[in-house]
């Protein structure tokens, strides 16, 4: 179901079409105020902000209310008149369902509007993961919920664009058009997002530490990128940017042969898998990770693979004009030491005239919450996070 699409059956007339985007906008910029303001946005705020006029703002509340999105609030603080009443998003009616992949893994959440987790469920399958177990998933999960699922966000290991997991290598999946089938299932639109992308999203929601713009790095058996920019995901027009698990940063001595066939890859030094052995999986505990970080064995790869990993980040880094690295995935159990060694790297080495950035663990600790915010944003035209600073015309 698409966010405040035309109700009439025929579509609307090429001259109404005009109109009602313009109202689609003022409905999603109405919306995203309401989400800013966290239950203290009011009537008159709302058109002070956005430079519409009080008609036009009642008329939208009273749209976002009707269906589902918007509910009044408490009373504000009076201000000499009558005491206006605060707006909050309805946290009962609809709900954004995701679902999180792995090879023998399917697992789900149902979100509220407000990105609260009100149900979860899992699958372990036998075999490996297809498209077909994938609905089957979300048939049974939505049969099973009285919200009305607004979409489908999916999140998995690989790339992705326009529905399609374009190359999955832990999924074997290529070429696979499993939005497609999923909306086949249940009628619901369905997003898909990679790991790397929906972490970085997640961090930026969730920890009060995280810079607008950013670079987060996803280690685990392989190694996924994303970049952040005021807020959103820079994808690249084939959705490959953040692939960068197989550029060769290793050409001294001995180099390890990666999965891919080549030798000196990044992932081939730097992944977990390298790093910690092959006792290491995507599943691994926090303490398992931890444990298997503290060994003799590995304390070597370790530095191999924290100077490896320097080498990335300051290219990237130097290209971009980022302020912080973000090491996310199973990265936080490999403790202070490895983040003192990618630092101690970058410092060593600077790239003269680019900025040094900050590197540090990941905090948030949410499986959910970043693919749910770009399935949200898909379909909404909202974010939890705020979005960054606009003059108030920019909604208009």
């Amino acid at each position: 179901m698409e966010l405040l699409r035309a109700r009439t059956v025929d579509g609307p007339a090429a001259g109404d079409s005009g109109r009602l985007e313009m109202r689609r906008g003022h409905l999603r910029a109405a919306l995203q105020l309401v989400v800013q303001g966290d239950g203290r946005m009011t009537r008159a705020e709302i058109a002070r902000r956005s430079g519409l006029t009080s008609a036009t703002v009642s008329s939208l509340l009273t749209e976002l209310i009707r269906d589902g999105y918007v509910q009044d609030g408490r009373q504000a603080v009076s201000t000499g008149g009558k005491r206006a009443t605060t707006l909050k998003l309805d946290r009962e009616r609809h709900g954004i369902l995701v679902v999180t992949l792995r090879p023998l893994v399917v697992r789900g959440a149902i979100l509220n509007l407000a990105g609260e987790v009100v149900s979860e469920r899992s699958d372990r399958l036998e075999s490996g993961v297809t498209p077909e177990d994938v609905a089957r998933f979300v048939e049974e999960f939505i049969g099973d919920t009285e919200r009305n699922v607004l979409c489908v966000g999916l999140q998995v290991p690989g790339t992705t664009i326009h529905g399609r997991v374009v190359e999955s290598v832990q999924l074997e999946w290529y070429d696979e058009p499993v939005a497609e089938v999923v909306t086949a299932a249940v009628g619901v639109p369905c997003v898909i997002i990679n790991d790397a992308d929906a972490e970085a999203l997640s961090e930026s929601i969730s920890s009060p530490e995280a810079a607008e713009n950013s670079l987060f790095i996803h280690l685990g058996e392989g190694i996924g990128a994303a970049i952040i920019r005021d807020g959103e995901v820079m994808v690249g027009p084939s959705g490959r940017a953040g692939e960068i698990g197989h550029v060769r940063v290793v050409y001294e001595g001995s180099r390890n042969v990666c999965r891919c066939g080549l030798t000196g890859c990044l992932e081939s030094t730097s992944s977990l898998t390298a790093m910690l052995g092959p006792a290491f999986r995507d599943e691994s505990s926090f303490e398992e990770v931890r444990q298997l970080a503290e060994t003799a064995g590995a304390q070597e790869h370790l530095a191999d693979g924290a100077k490896a990993l320097a080498r990335a980040i300051r290219l990237i880094c130097a290209a971009f004009d980022v302020a912080e690295v973000v090491l996310g995935g199973s990265a936080p159990a490999l403790g202070a030491t490895f983040i003192s060694d990618v630092t101690d790297d970058l410092e060593m080495y600077p790239a003269k005239g680019a900025r040094l950035a900050f590197v540090r663990f990941a905090q948030s600790s949410s499986p959910f919450n970043g693919v749910a915010q770009y399935a949200l944003s898909q379909l909404l035209g909202v974010r939890w996070s705020n979005p960054p600073a606009q003059p108030d015309a920019a909604l208009r």
